[in-house]
């Protein structure tokens, strides 16, 4: 995955650790290391400070991309993750694991989900998402995989689930 200058490349390995290159320099800058499963998806904040790794450890990790300093671990999936992205303010995720679950998470609070939503996608292979839009009462999730279009998924957050008025 390239950052979003184009600097840096984030390489996920089935050992549990993620590779950081220095794409000009053509030399490995970092060693991320500290998931116990393999890394099944890794993806850079909008403004290309933070790194988002998932694994089929059932955990998600945040880490600075200048320093490779983990910053944060997020549990909270029964099943090894499938697919992470942050929403474009780079300040929530949204993750799909094997346990047929898309939670969305905030940075800010650092340790729960802001939501755990069930959503069954099938037999879909590889995944790729984007959180487009996360309202009160909904969250708006584009989902890319192989072998089908842009599936816009709109999801009715129940009553007891409370988002908050924000955007990602």
């Amino acid at each position: 995955r390239l950052s979003p200058d184009g600097e840096w490349f984030a390489a996920s390995y089935s050992d549990g650790k993620v590779r950081i290159w220095d794409v000009q320099a053509k030399k490995q800058r970092h060693l991320l290391d500290g998931h116990t499963g393999g890394v099944v998806s890794v993806r850079y904040s909008p403004d290309g400070t933070l790194i988002a790794s998932a694994s089929s450890d059932k955990t998600i990790k945040v880490w600075e991309t200048a320093s490779g300093k983990e910053l944060l671990t997020l549990r909270g999936h029964s099943a090894g993750l499938r697919h992470v992205n942050f929403g474009p303010n780079g300040q929530r995720l949204v993750s799909f694991a094997y346990d047929k679950t898309v939670k969305v998470w905030s940075l800010d609070e650092g340790t729960a989900s802001l939501a755990t939503l069930g959503i069954d996608l099938g037999e879909l292979g590889e995944l790729d998402a984007q959180l487009l839009e996360m309202g009160s009462r909904h969250l708006l999730v584009k989902v890319l995989g192989q072998g089908i279009d842009n599936i816009l998924v709109r999801v009715t957050v129940p009553p007891e689930i409370y988002l908050g008025q924000c955007l990602v």
